[in-house]
């Protein structure tokens, strides 16, 4: 009998220490890189990234007193696991889609982002202070843009895109190559992987216009209505968020990305 209360006594800790492990939450996000959202150095292209989301995540969950696991993924692959619910339940740095209301619940805004075009500084559009869809539709140019980038904050349509890249980088490859002439990309991360870029001819040859639009391209963590409690996750990571905002220690994060 002795024994009996005894292991009934390790078992009511052990099931604590359980629950907290299996508290643990999973985000993903695209592995093509948005500086200085999410993105890895010097063109590695194995690794964790790093950037400001992985930073307010990783102090989110903290607040949180929360595990948190952060993983690069092929954007399909990401979305596809977050929608289901299976493996992860966060997709960390997406955008607003009414479509995608059915299945995810959004957080607060975390960034605000513009959208914009890049093009040759020698092309015949370099000299547009804006350029937009319709610009391009009168043309046989070739117009570019990254798997799974929400087009509608752009007002072009799939049919628009000729050619999709891999990453803002490769975009921009293609761009300088004349393999296609303008690419679709957030300004904010376009010049911040020139910054970063130990390609010379990005600065030199490359120019960032506004795309014609009063749209911004605002990015959140997309939560999945099939995990765990996803109300309650979502009112915690708001919360931790805001608490953030208001101390000032998400302006401090930022610092070493400006």
């Amino acid at each position: 009998m002795k024994y009996f209360f005894s292991l009934l006594i390790i078992l009511s800790f052990q099931v604590p220490a359980a629950a907290t492990a299996s508290a643990k939450v999973s985000i993903c996000h695209g592995n093509g890189g948005y500086p200085p959202y999410h993105y890895r150095h010097n063109n590695s292209t194995q690794g964790q990234m790093t950037g400001i989301t992985i930073d307010v995540i990783t102090e989110i969950f903290k607040s949180m007193g929360r595990g948190v696991e952060i993983t690069a993924l092929p954007w399909k692959r990401c979305y596809g696991f977050v929608k289901s619910g299976k493996k992860y339940q966060i997709i960390a740095d997406g955008s607003y889609k009414k479509s995608r209301e059915e299945f995810f619940l959004y957080s607060r805004r975390m960034h605000v982002l513009h959208p914009s075009i890049i093009v040759r500084k020698n092309s015949k559009w370099a000299k547009y202070e804006k350029l937009a869809a319709a610009d391009f539709s009168r043309s046989e140019d070739t117009v570019c843009s990254n798997r799974g980038t929400n087009l509608s904050a752009y007002r072009f349509s799939d049919a628009d895109i000729m050619l999709r890249t891999n990453g803002v980088e490769h975009g921009l490859d293609l761009v300088l190559s004349n393999r296609c002439q303008a690419y679709l990309t957030l300004q904010e991360v376009a010049a911040n992987t020139v910054l970063r870029s130990q390609k010379t001819n990005f600065k030199s040859d490359l120019k960032i216009i506004p795309a014609d639009t009063s749209v911004t391209f605002d990015l959140h963590l997309m939560i999945s209505k099939a995990a765990e409690k996803p109300e309650k996750l979502l009112e915690s990571i708001n919360d931790a968020l805001e608490k953030l905002e208001k101390s000032g220690q998400f302006d401090q994060l930022w610092t070493k990305y400006r």
